[in-house]
C-alpha cells in the first residue's frame, strides 16, 4: 500500500523531523550522518545510517534573521535520509523543535518511493509569501551551523526543567549568546606571560541557570588549576551572561574630536543614580553571524 500510514514525523525549523507515534521513529536531517556539522551530535553519540527520503511540497529558505524555515511550495521538495530513534530520542527532539517555536501541520513524507503520513513541525513563518533566500547547505554550514549546535546543545539543558514555551522566549538571545560562545573559540590569547592554562582546566561540578530572558545568570561550581597543577577546593560562581558588543568611537582629525551620545541606561537606574542618562560611546549588540564591523555600522549612522 503505497499511501499506508507511517509513524508520524516531526520537523524543526532546521529541518529535522522526527516522527511522533509508535512502531519506530524516525528522523530526517537534510545533513550526511557523518556530516560533523549536524545537529544529530549535539543529540545522539553514534547516529545510524538512515535511508534517502524527501518531504514534498516545500523547499527550504533562510529567513531575514538567519533562521532556518520550510517554505511552502507545491513544485518543491526537502530532500535528506530517515534515521532509526528510540522514545526518549523522539521525546528529545520533539522538546528541541518546540522550543525553537516550531508548529505543526499535517503533511506527507516520501521513502523508497512510498508515502507516508506525517505530522510537520516548521517554523510559524513557514508559509509566508516571502520568507527569505533560498537555503545552501554550504552557507548554512559556514555561518550557522556551529551557532545552532551550541543553541541545541544549551536549549537541551533545559530538558526536562522547563516547558519548551518557556525556553523558546529566550531562543533570540540563546542564539546571541551562542553566536558570541563561538566567537570566543576562534579568539587568539597571547601566552607570552602566561602559565598555559586553558579551558580543560577547569572541572565543572554542578551548573545552573536561575534566571533566562534577555540576559541570563549562569552559577556553576567549579574547581580550576592552581599553580602547583593542584586543582582547587570546589567554589560556587556566578556570572551574569550577555552578548558580544561592538563600540564605535568617531574621531574628526581636522577638529581633534570624538563624538559621544547620551541615552537612557536601566543599570545606572536600578543603582538609584537620579541622573540615569549615560555619555558614552556608540556601542550595539553584535546579533548571531555578525561580525563587529557588520553590527557597528548601522549603530553609527
Amino acid at each position: 500500500n503505497r499511501h499506508a500510514p507511517y509513524p508520524a514525523i516531526v520537523i524543526d525549523r532546521l529541518w529535522r523531523l522526527v516522527d511522533a507515534n509508535a512502531p519506530a521513529r524516525m528522523l530526517l536531517t537534510p545533513f550526511g550522518i557523518n556530516d560533523g556539522d549536524s545537529l544529530l551530535l549535539a543529540f545522539f553519540q553514534n547516529p545510524d545510517r538512515g535511508v534517502a527520503a524527501e518531504l514534498g511540497g516545500f523547499s527550504a529558505r533562510i529567513d531575514v534573521g538567519g533562521t532556518a524555515v520550510l517554505h511552502v511550495d507545491g513544485d518543491s521538495a526537502v530532500s535528506g535520509e530517515l534515521v532509526e530513534l528510540d522514545d526518549t530520542d523522539t521525546q528529545r527532539l520533539d522538546f528541541f523543535a518546540r522550543a525553537c517555536g516550531a508548529v505543526s501541520q499535517e503533511t506527507l513524507v516520501t521513502a523508497q518511493d512510498i508515502s507516508r503520513q506525517a505530522t510537520a513541525y516548521s517554523a510559524s513563518n513557514s508559509q509566508d509569501a516571502d520568507c527569505g533566500k533560498d537555503w545552501g547547505a554550504e552557507e548554512w554550514r559556514s555561518v550557522w551551523a556551529a551557532i545552532f549546535r551550541k543553541t541545541a546543545q544549551d536549549i537541551m539543558g533545559f530538558y526536562g526543567q522547563k516547558q519548551p514555551v518557556d525556553v523558546y522566549r529566550s531562543f533570540g538571545p540563546m542564539l546571541t549568546r551562542a553566536s558570541a560562545w563561538v566567537r570566543a573559540q576562534s579568539d587568539v590569547t597571547p601566552q607570552n606571560i602566561r602559565h598555559g592554562f586553558d579551558y580543560s582546566d577547569v572541572e565543572r561540578d554542578a551548573r545552573r541557570r536561575p534566571y533566562m530572558d534577555f540576559f541570563m545568570v549562569e552559577e556553576q561550581d567549579i574547581r580550576f588549576r592552581r599553580y602547583d597543577r593542584s586543582l582547587s577546593d570546589t567554589v560556587q560562581r556566578a556570572a551574569f551572561v550577555s552578548a558580544d558588543a561592538v563600540t564605535v568611537l568617531p574621531y574628526d582629525p581636522t577638529r581633534d574630536r570624538v563624538l559621544v551620545i547620551e541615552q537612557f541606561r536601566f543599570g545606572p537606574l536600578t543603582r538609584g543614580d537620579t541622573q540615569p542618562w549615560s555619555i558614552e560611546p556608540i556601542a550595539g549588540r553584535i546579533d548571531p553571524a555578525e561580525t563587529p564591523e557588520m553590527a557597528g555600522h548601522p549603530d553609527a549612522r
